[in-house]
């Protein structure tokens, strides 16, 4: 285990000293209200038996380009390269063209904020320039780089902190401190912080909400105007008919600008099994809906608006509308729970225990209860009269780098014919066990997931994706390489149903050497030291540079990136799709119709 994920793990154990279970939600449908829902068939993956997606024949007209994009998972290095890649997209004029936008873990750190930020993407993702000595090391690129600087989460989870005391019965601490008067103090001591902050978040005392406040405030809360404490949704239209529904004003609802792809997070739901391994069941959050694309026993196979998510009881109203409580603005489903989710990689490690002692992992799976757990609400039956499945209880929600660590599996479901695929990984290609498991079942469970479900692709494109990487990093460039025509096969833990005729593009975070020689010469000496026994503190904080650890790259900090770290590689993703190369290959592969080559005056 990695220095920074003990680290992790020591923290869960400190906060455990003071957790409790959270206790159980009492509700009545005296408050019930309408959601809007959509079953999926469990047979689509062998038949395509059911409906299209519910946002695709608005998508069609609002972007006609069949292109997706993928974000990897990888804590704040993936989110610093998914800025970069962002940028970069934008300035070859594509990312406007895009129809659908997956993210992962911390790539969904980057993609979320973008998907809702109401401003200037020239403020939020910076300006594609070349790096200036004079500020790489101090000032971040834009917005959404300066949150991956301050990604502190000591002081945020101070705040946290009471939502941790255990009540006066818990016999093991209570002959030690007075646990009323330390709770105390400590809820007021955090009302007062969040009041002079104006960020108080909704269910404070609900433990399993703990992670995503913590990242609610790093992530959303300087970009998405209330987007840790505000429901959420698609489009004005979709908020006026929730509105419809609900009775809650359709202003209440935060909505994504017009210009952003159709936004696909992914989450993983951890079913405990017994003593065995959990069942890992992958979880679809989009800004229309929300909820697990295949059946899994009594969950999934249904979708919900995602303000509807969580809900505690349910009974059927009509062919697409089923009645739930509490209404939208009471037991909270915010952006925060979705970064929160889909970024909780500690989660599983602390759930199984497998790293430590028999005797510490009880205290392990009782510290998980700080990341997200929600109910599910599945749908069985066409009729009115069939009720819906009784919602379950709170299953552990967690990375959707559990399953599906590339955020490829949401846009094959829906058939895209063009995905272009950013693997922000820590390792170099060769190791990446995880872009091989799309390829061929590998036995792989562990406390970062399960892969042995994976395999979409057919098993001797792995070969041509590696060659082809070679190929472009002999030639001085990025690891770039872009296959067409491929089979997509179908999968039934996705619900994929396959289909001919992909064109995908793998883009990995790679440091190219022509990249590198395009450098001002001190920064390129900073990556590549001429005297590797004389390192400067530059090439000290650059020395795993690509590959940054997902936890613990910085000696006191979790999660936080320098400037240097996070501008450097926001850098470095920019280039691999502006490149000459890049933009040729990808071209090449999807077509002018889908990505046009862009205007040599609109590259930086």
């Amino acid at each position: 285990m990695t220095r920074g994920r003990l680290g992790w793990l020591a923290a869960a154990c400190a906060a455990l000293v003071l957790a409790d279970a959270a206790a159980p939600l009492a509700q009545s449908c005296d408050d019930c209200v309408k959601t809007r829902f959509w079953q999926v068939s469990p047979t689509f993956w062998t038949d395509g038996s059911g409906e299209a997606p519910p946002e695709l024949a608005a998508l069609k007209t609002l972007k006609p380009a069949d292109v997706g994009i993928a974000f990897s998972g990888g804590g704040t290095r993936s989110a610093s390269a998914t800025i970069g890649q962002l940028r970069g997209l934008r300035a070859n004029g594509w990312l406007s063209r895009v129809r659908y936008m997956t993210a992962v873990s911390g790539g969904s750190w980057a993609a979320v904020p973008y998907a809702y930020y109401p401003g200037s993407l020239d403020d939020l993702l910076g300006v594609p320039a070349p790096l200036d000595f004079a500020t790489v090391e101090t000032v971040p690129a834009g917005l959404l780089a300066d949150r991956v600087v301050r990604s502190k989460l000591g002081h945020v989870g101070l705040q946290e902190a009471p939502s941790f005391v255990p009540a006066d019965s818990d016999r093991r601490i209570a002959d030690r401190i007075d646990v009323s008067t330390l709770r105390s103090a400590l809820v007021i001591g955090r009302q007062a912080v969040r009041k002079l902050r104006r960020s108080e978040v909704p269910e404070p005392e609900r433990q399993n909400k703990t992670y995503a406040h913590m990242l609610g405030q790093l992530f959303l809360d300087r970009l998405v105007p209330d987007g840790n404490r505000r429901p959420y949704t698609w489009t004005r239209d979709s908020a006026i008919e929730i509105s419809v529904a609900t009775g809650q004003p359709a202003g209440q609802f935060l909505v994504m600008p017009d210009d952003r792809p159709f936004l696909i997070v992914g989450g993983t739901a951890v079913k405990a099994v017994g003593s065995e391994y959990p069942r890992l069941i992958p979880v679809e959050y989009t800004p229309l809906y929300t909820g697990i694309r295949q059946r899994f026993g009594s969950v999934g196979g249904t979708y919900v608006w995602p303000w509807a998510y969580d809900r505690l009881a349910a009974a059927k109203s009509s062919s697409t509308e089923i009645l739930v409580s509490p209404k939208p603005v009471d037991r909270m489903f915010t952006l925060a729970d979705v970064i929160g989710s889909s970024g909780a990689a500690p989660q599983l490690e602390l759930m199984l225990g497998s790293s430590v002692p028999a005797q510490l992992r009880p205290a392990l799976r009782q510290a998980a209860a700080a990341f997200p757990s929600f109910s599910n609400l599945a749908v069985r039956g066409e009729g009115v009269e069939e009720a819906p499945a009784a919602p379950s209880a709170e299953i552990a929600h967690g990375d959707g780098g559990f399953s599906d660590n590339l955020g490829i599996m949401p846009l094959l479901a829906r058939g895209v014919q063009n995905i272009l695929v950013f693997v922000n990984s820590s390792s170099t290609y060769v190791e990446n066990d995880q872009l091989q498991s799309y390829f061929m079942r590998l036995a792989i469970r562990d406390g970062n997931g399960d892969k042995t479900f994976n395999a979409v692709f057919e098993r001797e494109r792995y070969r041509e994706v590696l060659a082809g990487f070679d190929a472009a990093v002999r030639d001085g460039n990025g690891a770039l390489y872009c296959g067409t025509n491929w089979t997509v096969l179908s999968n039934e833990i996705y619900n994929i149903r396959g289909y001919p005729r992909l064109n995908i593009c793998f883009v990995y975070n790679h440091p190219a050497a022509k990249w590198k020689a395009a450098l001002p010469p001190t920064i390129r000496d900073w990556v590549t030291p001429p005297d590797p026994k004389k390192l400067s503190k530059q090439a000290k904080a650059l020395q795993r540079f690509p590959y940054y650890k997902t936890f613990g790259e910085n000696r006191t900090s979790v999660i936080q990136l320098t400037p240097l770290q996070v501008n450097m590689l926001a850098d470095l993703a920019a280039w691999s799709v502006t490149s000459d190369h890049a933009v040729k290959t990808i071209v090449s592969a999807f077509g002018e119709a889908v990505l046009p080559a862009p205007m040599p005056a609109v590259r930086p």
